[in-house]
């Protein structure tokens, strides 16, 4: 089921990080937030058709685990490829779903990267 349709430019992506690290710093005290290294990235392109500039540039500051809308968190690198693997069985997948972030019951938030579509599994 599709959520929408809107474009999230880099420019976009890169002010959402500078917001979530200073509300994570400031109000939860957390420092050393960790992103994805450069060799997890290069995995990732790997193993999918395409990986959107905007997500590479969230996973490079932080690699999982962000809040999104009320119950699903983003996923990390790992999780990615692992979700990919286990869905891509399934007649229904396609190549150009990308999991981004996974609910507390196991739901994902997927986006096609070629249409820039959102969706949830």
């Amino acid at each position: 089921m599709c959520f929408s349709k809107e474009t999230i430019t880099l420019e976009d992506v890169k002010q959402w990080i500078v917001d979530i690290n200073s509300y994570l710093t400031k109000n939860l005290k957390l420092k050393g937030i960790n992103g994805a290294a450069e060799d997890d990235l290069q995995l990732l392109r790997s193993k999918l058709k395409y990986v959107p500039e905007a997500l590479e540039e969230l996973l490079r500051n932080h690699n999982g685990q962000i809040q999104l809308l009320e119950s699903y968190k983003t996923l990390s690198v790992k999780e990615i490829i692992d979700a990919v693997e286990e869905y891509k069985i399934y007649g229904f997948w396609n190549n150009d779903y990308i999991p981004i972030a996974k609910d507390m019951d196991g739901a994902l938030l997927i986006i096609q990267a070629d249409k820039g579509l959102l969706y949830y599994l």
